[in-house]
């Protein structure tokens, strides 16, 4: 089972690497996308800001507690689109025979 895994995990830090060279291939398009990403986090911030500005908490929670669990919740999203996101069509584009319609 220890080969199997080691296997596995050397796949996924292959196509990780994969990933990170084709995407900073076009290193404009990259620069754009992480400005893109972070101009829509300072959004989804001021957004907060505002609700919490015209109510003291919801449902309890307070800007503060929020803001935390937005931040919580970004943690593990970032680290799954960084390195799985493409991973949905890895048949499509790298298996010999398989088409996206399924057929």
């Amino acid at each position: 089972m220890g080969a199997e895994v080691r296997r596995q995990v050397s796949l996924v830090l292959a196509y990780v690497s994969m990933l990170a060279k084709a995407r900073l291939s076009y290193r404009a398009d990259f620069f754009v996308q992480v400005g893109s990403d972070l101009l829509l986090q300072a959004v989804d911030i001021a957004f907060l800001a505002v609700v919490f500005t015209r109510v003291k908490s919801l449902a309890g929670w307070s800007f503060a507690e929020a803001l935390f669990i937005y931040g919580f919740f970004l943690i593990p999203f970032a680290l799954f689109n960084a390195s799985f996101a493409a991973l949905s069509d890895v048949g499509a584009r790298y298996v010999v025979g398989v088409s996206s319609t399924g057929c």
